[in-house]
């Protein structure tokens, strides 16, 4: 295993989140539980389970990301792998739950809001240098919103990144994402949001992987006219059957 790699990783997971966090941003805790399911070589569905919580910036000890309910989401995918370097994906359906992002005391009383969501998305990967690889994912999802009072939303999204394998178990990634409404009417909301964010993979066996990371966000809602920041912390389950153990 590559030492230096681990560090550099390890350092920039909790330091870097700890330099935002002295901003006032707020601070929210990402899971996800994915089960996938092959189908051929080529071929593989995927169930995906997420909770989102976040602190309340309104109380004295706001510290705790895990304060308040965020998002409840689940999404089934269909994978199709062109080749070694291109996928393609299909979500034919998935479901969102959301609540507001708390500012204030009155967004802790606003309705949850709800979200029918289908998205086609393409992954392309190429090895540049030994186990380093530049990644591109391009996507496109219609946004189906409920009882919110906004429009529907088709937005695009790019995630442009680097990931270097450390051995056959670990590899750690760095990202920016970028979101925009393509049908936005008002020109100062074509930006949607924006990632910019820092993983560790770690393959327990051919069946598990657990992803753990950091994610700051500049985000521009729809209904308002100054960018929020989140630091959002990550970890993700994986788990795909039909796989002999190592």
């Amino acid at each position: 295993m590559n030492k230096k790699a681990i560090f550099v990783f390890v350092f920039s997971l909790f330091i870097v989140p700890y330099y935002y966090a002295q901003n006032d941003s707020h601070n929210n805790v990402w899971t996800r539980l994915s089960f996938t399911v092959p189908l051929t070589n080529k071929i593989k569905t995927e169930a995906e389970f997420q909770k989102r919580f976040q602190n309340d910036v309104t109380l004295s000890n706001s510290d705790n990301p895990l304060q308040e309910s965020l998002m409840n989401s689940i999404r089934l995918w269909g994978h199709l792998k062109v080749n070694s370097k291109f996928n393609v994906s299909l979500s034919p359906f998935a479901y969102f739950q959301h609540s507001s992002i708390i500012t204030n005391t009155n967004d802790k009383l606003k309705n949850k809001t709800y979200e029918v969501r289908y998205t086609i998305a393409g992954d392309y990967k190429q090895k540049i240098i030994n186990n380093l690889f530049v990644f591109n994912r391009l996507g496109v999802e219609y946004r189906d919103l409920k009882n919110n009072g906004l429009d529907n939303i088709i937005r695009l999204r790019n995630k442009l990144g680097l990931k270097y394998d450390i051995n056959k178990k670990w590899n750690v990634s760095i990202f920016d994402e970028y979101f925009a409404n393509l049908n936005s009417t008002d020109h100062e909301h074509l930006f949607d949001h924006n990632r910019v964010g820092i993983l560790g993979s770690f393959f327990a066996s051919k069946s598990i992987k657990l992803d753990v990371g950091y994610i700051h966000i500049s985000r521009l809602p729809k209904n308002k006219f100054e960018q929020l920041h989140d630091d959002n912390f990550l970890i993700m389950l994986y788990y795909t059957f039909n796989q002999k153990k190592k």
